[in-house]
């Protein structure tokens, strides 16, 4: 009961030095963690400081005087039991302490001693001094943060006394902090408007087009973005905010971008420069639509067009309606531009402009028209088609002013675009070239004047088709045996050679020119096409080769299920493909590579090679325009391949009529290289190589290329020797399948036949004259 009420005497609510029990009182009342003078003493001065209400019950003071053995405990470098919360060392009247600074403070308890906590004067010092650290430490944590050192976690926020950072905003908020300088952000004030101006965005970014998003150009210039500086731009910046999910806009660089944008926007409004250049993306990511890279400039300068107080671009909707107006006009403009026929309504100046379209001037302007009108309107209906018509038109005047200087450097695509698609060669462009350098359309500058060139330059570069050696009918009067008839049984006309000719003529090959590929077709390109259902053809049996797979049957294919062409898989013309794994069609690149041989790269891994092996079958002359292989009959293919099952089988045939080449077996990696004879019974003309194989998945891969089997080969450079007993004085196509070739050796035919005839007639003589005089 003394013990007690000396308790309550002391505990008056006043701090007055009425708190003088000791340890013996304190154990009588059941504290028995209280054992010291030093703790007895620090209990007496709490409870000096309380009202009577907070000690009128056991438990209060046992709480009371377990917090305070914890202080004593850790003041002699032990450890509290229960450990000490900023909860309970509020109870003793202490303030400051946050679960935060719980640490500094405890820290602080332990280097202060006992001797240091003898009252409560002394412990609210030492935790004063340990929070005022605890604050420093945050705020350089957040101060010297750039994106590089240790970020800043919500306990430095917390310690610095800012308040409302959570795991929502943390990472939001240091994405400013590491672009904002030291002296900006070393205050609980300064990181406290930071934390505040990013709520402000997590509240307007709800997704919803509210009006949520009330930030001031105050806030703005509070995370680093300054140049959001006026009424326009703050407006501009909350309407994007609103309309934002806060995922599109949770870090610092999001805003940027937008504020980047909005300050372009409001620069070129008002006639200004920008740091950033207004980009279609830069449309896209505000919301506006409509804007390509045809129209681009046109919007630019709609905006520039308005007012200069930007009152026209102050909302996300006047921007859309000036982008709207932009399309409509362009477009309008185009399908004058596309439809004109030189009879509706004409294109001017400022007609190209609208369009988006660069470089029409007074000067240039009828002439382009005059294109304009000679194109078929697929040839003119978009910017680019047109644009690019302007630029070679103004590269043609430049070129053709009359002066033979050199200056002409017109593409392929710029006589397409002028119209002239049979321009499509190396040597064509060089040569219109040369004719454009000397020309002068400064006067007349207009398709027809142009047509006649052409024209010329392409059947001067066309492939002109010789004659080839007579072989006359049986019974004619120049016949020869009918062994010797063409297959196709046709008499083939008679070349005369020239009486002045000194050495062999040229001889005309036994087929017609490959015709040119049209303007748009792309000689190495990738064709896939669908399958086609026709009849499968007839296998026709061929030896197959020693060095293929002995162990094959003769003449049936390897893979009786594989598609035939026309029959589950396309049977391309010459210089496309076509690809099909197990049924499916599969797209089929083709390339050349440095010796000239077609490398055919399927999806499903498989890759053949196809190329000639003739050392007088020049490769210059073996690729033909259209990318086809040209393969000389009676002669060798080589085929080589990878990405194929190892050990595994692949077959190799030609069509029109099935032809088996032969098959050959993979090495350990699946690869194989092999040379097949292309059989003389494989008529001259467009035919197809199909290749089976399976895939390293196991897959039955089939790939059939369109090829050329001519019975001529092409010679290219100075005269040599085809092993045939003819030469070539010029780059031309030489017979393999003619008789003769020049006039001597007729005449030496002529004599071998006279001879003969001389001999049959000696012998028939002199049989009739036995017969004669025999009895």
């Amino acid at each position: 009961v003394d013990a007690y009420a000396a308790v309550l005497a002391a505990a008056d609510g006043a701090d007055n030095g009425g708190g003088t029990m000791t340890a013996v009182q304190f154990q009588t009342l059941g504290l028995t963690m209280i054992t010291s003078s030093a703790a007895s003493t620090l209990l007496g001065s709490v409870i000096d400081s309380l009202p009577r209400v907070a000690v009128d019950t056991q438990p209060e003071l046992a709480a009371l005087g377990t917090t305070v053995a914890g202080i004593m405990a850790t003041a002699t470098g032990g450890t509290a039991s229960p450990a000490l919360t900023a909860t309970e060392l509020a109870a003793l009247g202490i303030t400051g302490v946050t679960t935060a600074n719980l640490a500094y403070v405890i820290a602080a308890y332990a280097s202060a001693g006992t001797g240091g906590l003898t009252s409560l004067a002394d412990l609210q010092s030492v935790t004063n001094a340990a929070v005022a650290a605890a604050l420093a430490a945050g705020l350089l944590v957040i101060s010297v943060y750039d994106g590089s050192n240790t970020e800043p976690a919500a306990n430095d926020f917390a310690n610095a006394g800012v308040t409302g950072v959570t795991s929502v905003n943390l990472a939001s908020v240091n994405s400013v902090l590491a672009l904002v300088g030291v002296a900006d952000s070393n205050s609980t004030l300064e990181i406290q408007s930071i934390v505040d101006a990013y709520q402000k965005v997590i509240v307007g970014a709800d997704g919803l087009t509210n009006a949520s998003s009330l930030l001031t150009a105050g806030d703005f210039a509070n995370l680093n973005l300054p140049g959001i500086d006026s009424a326009a731009k703050v407006s501009l910046m909350n309407e994007l905010i609103d309309r934002s999910t806060f995922s599109q806009v949770d870090t610092y660089s999001e805003l940027s971008a937008l504020a980047d944008i909005i300050s372009a926007i409001i620069s070129t409004s008002v006639g200004s420069s920008s740091s950033v250049l207004l980009t279609v993306s830069s449309f896209s990511a505000i919301g506006i639509t409509g804007i390509n890279a045809t129209n681009l400039a046109l919007m630019r300068a709609a905006i520039e067009a308005t007012a200069d107080d930007t009152s026209g671009v102050d909302t996300l909707a006047e921007i859309q309606a000036i982008a709207t107006q932009v399309v409509s006009t362009q477009n309008a403009a185009l399908t004058i531009i596309s439809n004109y026929n030189g009879t509706n309504t004409e294109p001017l100046i400022s007609t190209f402009t609208d369009a988006g379209i660069a470089g029409v001037n007074t000067a240039n302007i009828d002439g382009i028209n005059g294109f304009l009108m000679a194109l078929g309107s697929v040839q003119r209906d978009s910017v680019a088609e047109v644009q690019a018509l302007v630029d070679a038109f103004i590269k043609l005047l430049a070129c053709a002013e009359g002066v033979d200087n050199d200056n002409c450097n017109l593409t392929a695509a710029d006589y397409h675009a002028l119209g002239f698609t049979d321009i499509d060669t190396d040597a064509e462009v060089a040569a219109m070239n040369e004719e454009m350098d000397i020309a002068d359309f400064q006067v007349d500058a207009t398709p027809a004047s142009l047509i006649g060139i052409v024209a010329d330059v392409v059947e001067r570069l066309r492939p002109v088709p010789g004659a080839v050696i007579v072989v006359p009918r049986e019974g004619s009067a120049e016949s020869v045996p009918a062994s010797n008839l063409s297959p196709s049984d046709e008499p083939i006309p008679l070349v005369t050679p020239s009486p002045s000719a000194t050495s062999a003529p040229a001889v005309n090959p036994t087929r017609p020119p490959v015709p040119k590929p049209s303007a748009t077709k792309d000689p190495i390109s990738t064709t896939v096409r669908p399958n086609q259902s026709e009849p499968a053809p007839t296998v026709t049996a061929r030896p197959v080769s020693a060095d293929v797979l002995a162990s094959s049957s003769e003449g049936l294919p390897v893979y009786p299920q594989a598609p035939t062409p026309g029959n589950g898989i396309e049977q391309p013309s010459p210089g496309e493909v076509a690809g099909v794994v197990n049924g499916v069609s599969v797209a089929v690149a083709v390339a050349r590579d440095s010796d000239d041989r077609l490398v055919l790269s399927s999806d499903s891994g498989v890759v053949f090679t196809l190329g000639v092996n003739d050392s007088t079958f020049h490769s210059a002359s073996a690729s033909s325009e259209d990318g086809a292989l040209r393969i000389l009959r009676g002669r060798t293919i080589e085929v080589s391949g990878s990405g194929l099952m190892p050990n595994s089988v692949v077959d190799v045939w030609i069509f029109s009529t099935p032809t088996h080449l032969g098959n050959v077996k993979t090495d350990g990696d699946g690869k194989f290289q092999v040379t097949f004879e292309l059989p003389r019974t494989v008529q001259p003309g467009d035919h197809t190589l199909k290749l089976d194989g399976i895939n390293l998945k196991g897959a039955l891969t089939t790939i059939t290329a369109g090829v050329q089997v001519i019975d001529v080969r092409f010679v290219d450079g100075d005269a040599q020797s085809l092993g045939d007993g003819v030469s070539a004085s010029s780059p031309t196509e030489i017979s393999t399948g003619a008789l003769l070739s020049d006039a001597p050796s007729l005449t030496l035919v002529g004599s071998v036949l006279g001879f003969m005839l001389l001999l049959l007639m000696i012998s028939t003589i002199l049989y009739r004259r036995r017969q004669s005089e025999r009895p």
